[in-house]
């Protein structure tokens, strides 16, 4: 099976390189500045000012290299791809005007094909307006692509309909069709986190540049979500051309502000993160960076992260699709042209869970929860101020989440302490009260925050309470009973006298499930002269 499976990965790559030929860009660029070029300096693009020692600049940027186009490129359609540059370019090549891109968020596509000269060296420039701040620059990959002239894939959607066992395709297509010849369209598919999965292959006719059609799956459907992110690899083929991706099998809709992702509700712990990169001056284009990113979110329970007033590059949501982490970009109403063409670019990655909240109306808009900085100068403070919030939140009905607002601070903070109140299940109390007196018994309801991604088997409760030198004053079991998916699941109430617990001292309240998951309060009893007395346990 491990000989099949390096066999089908060979198909899909051969296929990928015999459609589309590529020449890397990246490099040693002429450099300059002004309202017009004099080339006396260079860059390494890709690159920012920050990146190559520049500085913020002020003026216009220019960038310019010759490059060898092979004369087997004679026949081919040439395209000049710039995935990720700061803002609006415009290119020439060969001393001729090609065209200009204002997509901030999505790559800038530019056909060449016929100011090229094919077996000589061709001269490309490309010029952007200055910037505010130090993402100035183009990043990710910079390339000249061939594909076949005569009929080529331009774009593909993918739409999946995984209780259906189907899989939407729409396919354009542009170049001339030759109907004599009877074309198909051939669709390879196949599960790409399991080394002996089988590939799917079919066939479907081409009658047209629009295409709509619905892939089948063999077997049962391996569905996509943050516990379990399985991702499946597709490869298109259409006459000479060939499109490969991965995506994920889900499906999301919104009930009463509250998130469905395949068929039940996912409650969202998310993170803002700004478009401040201070190394690079611009998010980084590669997997590695954006999977250590979103580690050290999941490290901490958190499930969503909310960029704000940006979309994050291709690599990003790849990442995420990895992992399991869902993605919100978050574009400027003042930038509402670029909506479809981040829908389009990035709608077949599972990850990329919705959209900025401004686009939503207020009938499916998701109530989310903001946690503003916590301006405490230390890290305990922080902790306490963290924990606060978060529950709070998880208690409450008013939300379908939070999204705490300062990312840096958040990922500063230790993790062990952090994933007792953030993470997928959560034991919660509620304290009736912050002061005691002696004559007071501690009766403290408790709950569940489950947000797995179902109901949880019979699994047993406890707590304990303990004193700065860790030993146990009291315990008990609270439950054992199944728990379901959703807020304010209720285990029982622990009751516990303070006449049995000398005073005043500081303790710590500890709740577990299992043997796994536990969360801890503190809180201080009060003065009194200790009694005899039983120690209580109410189950529910």
């Amino acid at each position: 099976m491990r000989r099949l499976s390096l066999f089908l990965l060979q198909l899909f790559v051969c296929a990928s390189l015999g459609a589309q030929e590529v020449i890397d860009l990246t490099g040693s660029w002429d450099f300059s500045v002004g309202d017009s070029a004099i080339y006396n300096d260079f860059v390494q693009l890709p690159g920012t000012m920050l990146s190559n020692g520049k500085g913020e600049q002020t003026e216009r940027l220019w960038y310019r290299r010759s490059i060898y186009v092979p004369a087997g490129w004679n026949e081919r359609h040439v395209s000049l791809f710039l995935e990720r540059p700061s803002a609006e370019t415009s290119v020439k090549v060969n001393g001729m005007n090609v065209g200009s891109s204002q997509n901030r968020f999505t790559a800038h596509k530019y056909d060449v094909t016929k100011f090229l000269i094919f077996g000589q060296r061709n001269l490309i420039e490309v010029s952007t307006p200055s910037t505010k701040g130090s993402w100035q620059g183009i990043s990710g990959r910079m390339e000249l692509r061939a594909q076949p002239r005569n009929l080529y894939i331009e774009r593909v959607k993918l739409t999946p309909y995984p209780f259906q066992g189907l899989l939407q395709i729409d396919l354009q297509l542009t170049g001339r069709i030759n109907y004599l010849n009877s074309e198909v369209v051939e669709v390879l598919m196949q599960r790409a986190d399991v080394d002996s999965a089988a590939i799917v292959n079919r066939y479907f006719p081409l009658n047209g540049r629009q295409l709509k059609f619905m892939m089948p799956f063999s077997n049962e459907v391996a569905i996509w979500d943050e516990f379990f992110p399985h991702l499946y690899r597709i490869g298109i083929s259409v006459g000479n051309d060939y499109y490969e991706t991965t995506f994920g099998m889900h499906e999301t809709m919104m009930s009463h502000h509250q998130p469905v992702l395949n068929g039940h509700d996912i409650f969202l712990r998310g993170v803002v993160k700004d478009d401040k990169f201070p190394k690079t001056g611009c998010p980084p284009t590669d997997v590695e960076s954006w999977l250590e990113t979103f580690r050290a979110c999941k490290d901490r329970g958190l499930n969503l992260m909310r960029f704000m007033g940006y979309c994050p590059p291709e690599a990003a949501f790849a990442a995420a699709d990895k992992l399991g982490f869902y993605l919100q970009p978050d574009i400027p109403a003042a930038q509402g042209e670029e909506i479809n063409r981040v829908i389009e670019a990035y709608y077949h990655h599972p990850s990329f869970l919705m959209m900025g909240s401004e686009y939503y109306p207020d009938s499916i808009r998701p109530a989310i929860q903001p946690i503003p900085s916590s301006g405490k100068d230390n890290d305990n403070l922080r902790l306490s101020y963290y924990k606060h919030e978060v529950e709070a939140s998880l208690l409450s009905d008013d939300n379908a989440g939070f999204e705490l607002q300062d990312f840096a601070e958040v990922c500063r903070l230790p993790v062990k302490q952090w994933h007792l109140f953030c993470s997928s299940v959560v034991p919660l109390v509620r304290f009736p009260k912050a002061d005691f007196t002696a004559a007071d018994t501690l009766r403290v309801p408790v709950e569940v925050y489950n947000a797995m991604n179902g109901d949880i088997s019979p699994i047993r409760a406890a707590y304990y309470i303990t004193n700065e030198q860790q030993q146990v004053l009291a315990g008990g079991e609270i439950s054992k009973k199944g728990i379901p998916l959703g807020k304010h699941v209720e285990l029982g109430s622990i009751m516990v006298p303070f006449n049995t617990i000398p005073g005043p001292q500081k303790l710590a309240l500890t709740v577990t499930l299992g043997n796994k998951i536990a969360n801890r309060w503190e809180f201080t009893s009060p003065k009194n002269v200790p009694q005899q007395s039983e120690l209580v346990s109410e189950p529910n």
